[in-house]
């Protein structure tokens, strides 16, 4: 079972380089023409090549999930830490996922100052696709929201929707990997499972913690924290 498990992390991890190789072409081309140096783009042009790069990195992080699952499992994740401004991010994140759902759901960013914590900023991106990715794809019409606040030596970032809802059976296994939040009615949604069980592990890998409350047709919530940075200058050495 063992060799069998190594075999499948493997087949994992090669499938996903050769996908990646191509993609980060995509999403370098695409950006580079977006910047349109002596060149601007306009109109129609821009929109499309913005869906392109939104589609791009949202299968990028689908990507990274895969081949993060057997670097969880086998704790072999660094982080590279420096101070990161929660509020840029979280302004890149909600373009790109809001250019992908539906116009019924609207993606909201109340957060209207810097935020500065330490940490590693590409693995805190990916926690806030994985959360805010997550969240639309169960809310059909209503709205996804990001917020954030000081709390403490921590930042509190926390992500509502007004989706279904996870069961109160099911909350504890939401991080479990290839587990969903879907409900029987549900089922239809499709997903690797991996997402929010790598993102758990990224949070608690940064210090911080994750949680999840819901209710059934009325939406959920999911808060994690992240050690607070004073300033850009305020970098601590590393995690220990």
């Amino acid at each position: 079972m063992l060799y069998i498990n190594q075999l499948k992390d493997e087949f994992l991890a090669r499938t996903s380089h050769e996908l990646r190789t191509p993609l980060n072409g995509i999403i370098g081309l695409s950006e580079s023409i977006l910047d349109g140096i002596g060149n601007p783009v306009s109109g129609t042009t821009r929109k499309n090549l913005l869906m392109i790069l939104a589609v791009a990195k949202r299968l990028s992080n689908r990507i990274n999930d895969l081949l993060d699952y057997s670097k969880v499992k086998n704790r072999k994740i660094e982080l590279h830490a420096k101070a990161v401004d929660v509020s840029r991010l979280v302004e890149e994140v909600v373009a790109v996922c809001q250019s992908l759902v539906d116009k019924k759901v609207e993606i909201r960013n109340r957060i209207q100052e810097p935020l500065w914590v330490t940490g590693d900023e590409a693995r805190i991106e990916q926690i806030l696709y994985n959360l805010v990715g997550n969240a639309s794809k169960f809310t059909s019409r209503g709205y996804v929201e990001i917020a954030a606040r000081r709390a403490g030596q921590a930042v509190k970032i926390s992500v509502k929707d007004t989706g279904k809802g996870v069961p109160p059976d099911r909350i504890d296994a939401i991080f479990q990997p290839y587990e969903q939040a879907a409900s029987p009615e549900q089922e239809g949604i499709a997903g690797t499972g991996l997402g929010l069980h790598i993102t758990k592990y990224l949070v608690e890998l940064h210090g911080g913690t994750i949680e999840a409350e819901s209710q059934l047709e009325t939406g959920s919530i999911f808060s994690f924290t992240l050690p607070s940075a004073a300033t850009e200058a305020d970098v601590s050495n590393g995690f220990e």
